[in-house]
């Protein structure tokens, strides 16, 4: 006969479990719940949650202040007064507000990629062909226009010179400098077009006591120039100066205003020191010079010399300080003459240090010189460009989009 305990067992086996079994699961649960409380502790998940619940309350305390004007946000070294000004400086505002912007500030600006340009020997007049390729500049407001567009200038020269020699540099300087520049950075997406910096890009900026300066050294140049072996004639009330032996010019030189050719009368209606000649293939002719008859050759002297131009010669200080301070040389697409009691000579300008200043090619005796210097380019933005709220340092430049 089987008793209440055998009968208790027996319930048991029939569920599948023991007594002992039982007693075994508790403990190894208990073991299961101090080794989970150890891990708890060591990782320290306690005090995160406690860091956690602190960090949200200063975070409540930090909205109220910040809506009260009491502080502002501060992400890394920045503070800013409110959030949409934190969100303007993270997501620039782009605009076509022009009023926000400042000569000297710096944009973000890419042009497309290009190969090299190739520059012959046949139309630079230099020994050898020359190639110049694109580098990566940083680049700076220079000029805001009435119509919304906006001249950018590179922060520095290229690095590589450009070479011009005699009268082919003379004719085709300007054309191959503001045609390089076009061909190396311009970007065809934004429309955004470049050239290389012009004496007129200087000049328009020129205060009154600028161009005071300007003309007193013109007028005082020619007036030192007589009648003599090589000059016939010397008229002040024009700055026009007739030779009669030594009279070699560049072939380009008949098309311009204030030339002369066998003729003391000079051209009113031709092309300006800054412009190619239409009638040249791409602007580029491989005519090398002329020598005028016994009429002689009458010359126009428009050479300035600005030595070292002070910051009262300009209207904006930071347009001097653009212009003047890079320590490097370069041209200007700009031609002009320059007169001796002996030759008439044929230049480029050039930007020597602090200097307005000019390159002799071509001494009107059929004497050639092969100076080079560095190269400057500007980009047109056309008046719809959208330019950020923000930035405009070298370390944050202003982003740019249609």
């Amino acid at each position: 006969m089987k008793t209440k305990v055998d009968k208790i067992n027996q319930n048991f086996d029939i569920k599948g479990i023991t007594l002992i079994a039982l007693i075994i699961t508790i403990i190894v649960m208990l073991i299961l719940v101090t080794v989970t409380i150890q891990i708890l502790v060591n990782s320290r998940l306690f005090n995160h949650a406690q860091n956690s619940l602190s960090s949200w309350d200063a975070a409540q305390i930090n909205e109220q202040k910040l809506s009260n004007g009491e502080i502002g946000i501060i992400v890394g070294d920045e503070e800013y007064n409110s959030v949409d000004e934190y969100l303007n400086d993270a997501i620039p505002v782009l605009t076509t507000d022009r009023s926000i912007l400042q000569i000297g500030d710096y944009i973000q600006y890419t042009p497309d990629s290009s190969s090299p340009y190739s520059i012959s020997s046949t139309v630079s007049g230099h020994d050898t062909n020359q190639s110049i390729s694109q580098e990566n500049l940083k680049w700076r407001i220079l000029d805001i226009h009435d119509d919304g567009s906006i001249e950018l200038i590179s922060d520095y020269p290229i690095a590589t010179n450009v070479y011009f020699k005699g009268p082919l540099g003379y004719n085709n300087g300007v054309y191959i400098l503001n045609d390089l520049c076009e061909k190396l950075y311009s970007n065809n997406r934004l429309g955004a077009i470049g050239r290389s910096i012009n004496v007129e890009d200087i000049e328009e900026k020129f205060s009154s006591t600028g161009i005071s300066a300007k003309n007193t050294y013109i007028n005082g140049e020619v007036a030192k120039l007589t009648v003599g072996t090589y000059i016939q004639n010397v008229d002040t009330s024009n700055n026009t100066i007739t030779y009669v032996t030594r009279t070699y010019y560049p072939d380009l030189y008949q098309y311009e205003n204030g030339s002369g050719i066998n003729t003391t009368n000079i051209k009113a209606d031709g092309i300006d020191r800054s412009s190619t000649y239409s009638g040249y293939i791409n602007g580029i002719t491989t005519n090398s010079s002329n020598n005028a008859d016994t009429n002689g050759l009458t010359v126009t002297y428009n050479a300035n010399w600005i030595y070292q131009a002070p910051t009262d010669y300009f209207i904006d200080d930071t347009f001097h300080e653009l212009i003047f301070n890079t320590g490097k040389d370069y041209w200007l697409a700009s031609r002009c003459v320059f007169c001796y009691s002996e030759d008439a000579i044929f230049n480029l300008y050039y930007i020597n240090g602090e200097t307005l200043i000019f390159h002799y090619l071509f001494f009107s005796d059929g004497v050639s010189r092969d100076p080079g210097v560095s190269i400057r380019p500007i980009v047109t933005l056309p008046y719809n460009i959208k330019i950020s709220t923000s930035g405009g340092t070298i370390d944050s430049p202003r982003e740019i989009s249609l």
